[in-house]
């Protein structure tokens, strides 16, 4: 069966599909708001330069120390200016829109994209893999299980696969990519933990049955660090031994910056990030709010003396994994631990440390 042409196919599931919630067009004032950060530029670098002629003719050591502060402090207002700018539009739909500057590359780009869309909207549609994109064993296992009978998002065994291993796949310099795996637990209608929010818990064990990292990152999909000395910043803290006896977790707040009017974060959540962390200072620290958190693994398992994670299954926060990835063994106990029936009659979940 052929395919309808990319404009009928676009118009026909655009007319279907539900409104969005929020939407980004160029702003008619883009014009004016270069213009003025052209001029707002030009008056930043005079500043600078008077603050360069006053620090150079300072005649006493205070003015020359109050010059310094002015100078350095106007050039972090100005880094922050600058990085507050409106950068180039990177949703592929509004570049596309607007008149971009067309060369061979971005056409090339733009049929990417559009053939991308196309495929991701077309498996939407029909609920399944098209045999074109199994291009491999491994992939092709993966991605049969969707096509059993009584196989739903509300009803399947564990799916776990292995993407990118460290041991084998490197990029194009030739450096060793990072593990990647993909987990989807076990989820089933008669189990009584179906409707618990036990994905962490899954990640957690499966995790430990597959690298045992003692440091854990837990991030929401839509959670990006613009700062790469983030992890440094929180080893830090994890590392310190004067800290690791009292420490669980070292959190960055998730702020948000360039809310519409009507505000779907509800003020940003200044309560949750701002205001309540200071509030629990002293009182065994602040709440876990699911995201932007380093955990360290052992704080999970409690103290020696009240351990409130089984050591079972080779699951102990001290065990070493020498096994690869896709050794059977590994991938067995993987499938294991994030099955929906294997938290009955554990702690897992249920106990928290005093």
């Amino acid at each position: 069966m052929e395919k309808p042409p990319l404009s009928d196919y676009t118009a026909t599931n655009a007319a279907s599909a539900p409104p969005l919630l929020n939407t980004l067009t160029p702003s008619r004032r883009t014009s004016l708001n270069r213009a003025f950060a052209a001029v707002y530029t030009c008056a930043i670098v005079a500043l600078f330069y008077r603050h360069t002629q006053t620090l150079f003719s300072s005649k006493t050591l205070v003015s020359f120390y109050v010059t310094l502060t002015l100078f350095v402090s106007d050039l972090i207002l100005a880094f922050i200016w600058a990085n507050g700018q409106a950068f180039p539009k990177r949703n592929p739909d509004e570049f596309f829109a607007t008149d971009y500057k067309m060369s061979s590359e971005t056409e090339d780009i733009k049929i990417m994209y559009e053939t991308m869309k196309m495929s991701v909207e077309h498996v939407v549609e029909t609920g399944k893999i098209s045999e074109e994109y199994n291009t491999s064993d491994d992939v092709r296992q993966a991605f049969s299980q969707w096509s059993i009978d009584g196989f739903t998002r509300q009803n399947h065994p564990t799916v776990i696969q292995v993407l990118l291993d460290k041991n084998k796949d490197k990029d194009i310099t030739g450096n060793s990519l990072p593990n990647l795996v993909y987990v989807s637990r076990q989820k089933s209608k008669t189990s009584p933990h179906h409707f618990k929010a036990g994905a962490l818990n899954v990640l957690v064990r499966v995790s430990a049955a597959m690298t045992n990292a003692p440091v854990i990152l837990t991030l929401d999909c839509d959670m990006y660090s613009n700062d790469p000395t983030t992890p440094l910043r929180a080893l830090c803290y994890i590392l310190d031994p004067d800290m690791q006896s009292n420490l669980g977790y070292v959190q960055f707040p998730q702020e948000y910056h360039g809310l519409n009017k009507s505000d779907i974060y509800a003020c940003e959540h200044k309560r949750l990030f701002k205001v309540h962390p200071i509030g629990y200072d002293g009182l065994s620290g602040p709440n876990y709010l699911g995201t932007g958190c380093f955990f360290r693994r052992r704080a999970l398992y409690g103290g020696p003396s009240t351990l409130i994670l089984p050591e079972i299954d080779g699951l102990s926060p001290d065990c070493v994994v020498n096994q690869p990835l896709t050794a059977p063994s590994v991938l067995e106990l993987a499938h294991h631990v994030a099955g929906c029936n294997y938290e009955n009659q554990t702690k897992w979940g249920s106990n928290v440390t005093e």
